[in-house]
């Protein structure tokens, strides 16, 4: 990996270089060897603020950390880093594993698709509501939607929960 260091209001020294390659090294495996890392030293009313850039593979990482002690924004940085890089990559391997997945079982689509079924019937009362009532209603229940005839259009609606608590409804088309 190559480092390419600046300093803004402040100097570069031969320490922070190499303290700041011995803290990048741990991430130096999930890189090619001609990748750049810049790294930016910068001093703000007393803050030390190190921002740390890679771009590979079409992604950008990119950590900054201020702190008052210049190692420790290095520490920071480096350990923010290391973070996204490992959610990237585990979320290219799920990807890969999830296609691998796909094409393994994407001949038996079809088989199950036409091989379908009806092995299950429940009937249930349509009785005319209003959408208030269904939602006490379905307060009340532990079901996840509830299939009523809307008293206000005279025609059949499901309503249903929704993962952030509120509700939608189903409306055949006029």
């Amino acid at each position: 990996m190559k480092y390419i260091m600046t300093g803004r209001n402040i100097e570069v020294t031969n320490a922070m270089r190499e303290y700041a390659e011995k803290k990048l090294s741990r991430i130096e495996k999930f890189f090619n060897e001609d990748t750049e890392a810049n790294v930016t030293f910068s001093v703000e009313k007393k803050r030390h603020i190190l921002g740390v850039t890679i771009f590979f593979d079409g992604y950008t990482y990119r950590a900054e950390a201020t702190n008052d002690d210049l190692y420790v924004s290095i520490d920071k940085g480096i350990d923010l880093l290391e973070g996204q890089i490992r959610k990237v990559k585990t979320k290219k391997e799920r990807m890969i594993k999830d296609d691998a997945l796909d094409s393994k079982y994407s001949h038996l689509e079809d088989t199950v698709l036409t091989q379908g079924e009806v092995t299950k019937v429940k009937t249930f009362d349509t009785k005319p509501m209003t959408v208030e009532d269904v939602i006490l209603e379905l307060k009340d229940s532990d079901k996840n939607f509830y299939v009523f005839n809307n008293s206000d259009t005279q025609e059949t609606n499901v309503l249903f929960k929704l993962k952030d608590g509120n509700y939608g409804i189903l409306e055949p088309e006029k």
